[in-house]
């Protein structure tokens, strides 16, 4: 299982709300596809340019394979038309597991 965090910094409050379509098919989307275990989309509390993704695969390879459909229907290049930089993906690791 890998789960990784995708930072999107939009522009202006303008190019904020044009990255809301293509999260939206995203978010509608992207569960079914194979070995989608979350996806979640979050804004920042503090700061309304913000959002990010939080998304759980099964292995790398689903992943992968999601990058592949993201590259295909030119959602990166969607995004980056209204963001003030390259947003930053980073995967996660687990450091404390708390459930016995």
């Amino acid at each position: 299982m890998i789960t990784y965090l995708t930072l999107f910094t939009a522009s202006d409050q303008s190019n904020a709300a044009s990255l809301e379509p293509i999260f939206s098919v995203l978010r509608k989307n992207t569960p079914s596809e194979p070995g989608c275990i979350s996806y979640e989309i979050y804004g920042d509390s503090t700061n309304p340019l913000v959002s990010c993704i939080i998304e759980t695969w099964e292995s790398q390879k689903s992943f992968e394979g999601h990058l592949e459909v993201v590259a295909t229907n030119q959602y990166v290049e969607q995004a980056l038309a209204f963001t003030a930089e390259p947003f930053k993906s980073i995967q996660l690791i687990e450091k404390f597991n708390l459930i016995k």
